[in-house]
């Protein structure tokens, strides 16, 4: 039974891969959302896109930038191949970059697909509306990574003695998920890079991330930390946080609300 799920989604993806699309192309738009310059492009195998906001202070986005067609990424050719080569029908590479000097964020996702026409299309709009209706992400992350003053005395979990130990002064911690470090960094900026691939089907070789954390909290770069930050990143630089910072105004409760319009009738 399984090896005939396993023939349908890779006949499937096949099916995808060689039925042309119809996606728009060749455009760089801001919000507010509007795609109507673009261009449109038949017969094409992939739609591509990538979606870029920019947070900084306690605000809702800056701007938030958004291509349709050549996304200009240095592995864009590579994931093309791995998506021809693998039947896959989606691959997505989301990044969250924070710089707490400037309390700045960037959400990037980059978005190859071969599943209907316009599907590059539909996920930026889709992001686009989650990114607009959410808080800086760095207002939440802060707490996990930065204190001002730095700490006297830092200690920074160290992956060569599997402990925590004391760093020497203006150091910071680090976690390089690359090079497999978790040590003290002669770094002085706060910053975080998470960068995560989605793909469908799910195939172990595309189902990891990268992380560079440089933090001054003691044992930040310890797994339990890292465990925070990484699920905090996947829900901003996906969207799910979206209802939770829902704040634009002095919006008032739906029960508090119900209560004053009882109120009303019955005086």
């Amino acid at each position: 039974m399984k090896n005939i799920c396993l023939l349908i989604i890779i006949f499937s993806s096949l099916f995808l891969l060689t039925f042309p699309l119809s996606c728009l192309t060749n455009c760089s738009q801001s919000e507010p959302f509007n795609h109507t310059s673009c261009f449109n492009r038949s017969s094409i195998k992939i739609c591509k896109g990538q979606i870029i906001a920019y947070y900084i202070g306690k605000n809702y986005p800056k701007y938030i930038n958004y291509t349709l067609g050549t996304i200009g990424d240095t592995y864009e050719r590579k994931n093309e191949y791995d998506i021809n080569t693998y039947g896959l029908a989606n691959f997505t590479k989301y990044q969250l970059i924070i710089n707490a000097k400037y309390e700045e964020t960037y959400l990037v996702a980059d978005i190859y697909c071969t599943t209907m026409n316009d599907c590059a299309l539909n996920e930026i709009r889709k992001l686009f509306s989650k990114y607009t209706n959410q808080l800086n992400p760095y207002d939440e992350l802060k707490n996990l990574i930065y204190m001002n003053p730095s700490p006297s005395k830092l200690y920074c979990y160290d992956e060569s003695i599997h402990q925590s130990k004391q760093c020497d002064h203006h150091s910071v911690c680090l976690s390089y998920s690359k090079d497999l470090k978790q040590e003290c960094s002669s770094k002085s900026d706060i910053y975080i890079h998470e960068e995560f691939l989605v793909t469908y089907p799910e195939l172990v070789q595309f189902n990891f991330m990268n992380e560079l954390v440089r933090c001054n909290q003691n044992n930040c770069n310890h797994i339990d930390m890292l465990t925070k930050i990484q699920k905090l990143s996947r829900d901003y630089i996906y969207g799910n946080v979206m209802q939770r910072n829902d704040a634009r105004g002095d919006h008032i409760p739906i029960l508090t609300l119900f209560i004053f319009i009882i109120k009303i009738l019955f005086e």
